[in-house]
């Protein structure tokens, strides 16, 4: 039987919740593991009142997981990645009313998790034509397809 599952989505809002809070601490810098994707942040730390050191993310190899396939590098946001490598063909495609099981991933980094795991999903289950959507509304976020 088929049913909507909402914890993906709630475990990205907790997150970002629970990084607000820790945002509101002097002089915190904090990442937070969400079943893989990560929410960073932290308070200004220099002395001339630039942003320290940024947090250094890296993103599985879909196809090899016991490889890096690339790092981004954010001082506060979301990353959030969707597809079939860790929990196999667990994705629902709405529109061919079918799970997806097709190789690789969607990443996307951004300044809310709990948004960024939504897109992630949404491209990694949805036609390509989405990229183009995605580009024009989601600003200040970024997709990394592997």
């Amino acid at each position: 039987m088929l049913a909507f599952d909402p914890t993906g989505l709630v475990k990205g809002w907790a997150a970002d919740r629970a990084a607000s809070r820790l945002a509101d601490l002097s002089a915190a810098s904090f990442c937070l593991n969400a079943g893989g994707d990560v929410v960073v942040g932290g308070r200004i730390s220099e002395a001339n009142g630039e942003p320290g050191q940024a947090w250094r993310v890296g993103i599985e190899d879909p196809r090899d997981r016991s490889r890096i396939a690339e790092v981004v590098e954010l001082h506060h946001g979301g990353v959030a990645t969707s597809g079939t490598a860790a929990r196999g063909t667990h994705l629902y495609d709405p529109a061919t009313a079918s799970f997806v099981d097709r190789k690789g991933s969607v990443t996307v980094v951004g300044p809310s998790l709990m948004w960024a795991d939504v897109w992630a999903t949404a491209l990694f289950v949805g036609p390509p034509s989405l990229s183009q959507r995605f580009s024009e509304v989601a600003v200040g976020y970024r997709a990394i397809s592997l």
